[in-house]
């Protein structure tokens, strides 16, 4: 963080950070030139459907112009792939989550992760959300990505 702010400092850029509730995003629509969802944290939303939420939200901030980077998690974990069908049962069964998807896990405290398994799952939740997708990182199987993303034009 303090190299960055030496970085924005020395080239005279204006740039202000702010974190905030990505489930409450308390700024008027059109706000933002630029957006960074990091940390992979976007897996850790447990459904495509909050995901989907989510990146409907950012959008609303987003200007026209607008540019989301978006960092995701992506892999396989064959076991918990192997075991899916009965997580799901057992999701049903306890009134769990519902919304359990192929390669959702739990991952050091007893924290969700969902790992996605191709670059299609990540265009298919921006294309729903408005979003085309410019680019996307992908060296390697696994570990965190991360994808560039603009709004779709109206």
């Amino acid at each position: 963080a303090n190299s960055l702010k030496k970085i924005i400092n020395t080239k005279g850029i204006n740039i202000n950070f702010m974190l905030q509730d990505v489930y409450n995003l308390d700024f008027p629509s059109n706000s933002f030139d630029f957006v960074f969802f990091s940390g992979g944290s976007y897996s850790f939303i447990p459904s495509s459907r909050k995901r989907i939420e989510v990146l409907k939200a950012i959008k609303r901030v987003l200007k026209k112009e607008g540019v989301l980077l978006l960092s995701f998690g992506m892999g396989v974990n064959k076991t918990v792939i192997k075991l899916y069908p009965f997580f799901k049962l057992i999701a049903r069964l306890t009134l769990g989550n519902r919304e359990i998807e192929k390669n959702d896990f739990i991952v050091g405290e007893g924290e969700f992760h969902h790992g996605f398994l191709k670059e299609d799952e990540i265009i298919k939740e921006a294309d729903i959300s408005g979003f085309i997708v410019d680019a996307i990182n992908l060296k390697g199987r696994i570990g965190y990505k991360c994808a560039y993303l603009r709004p779709q034009k109206d």
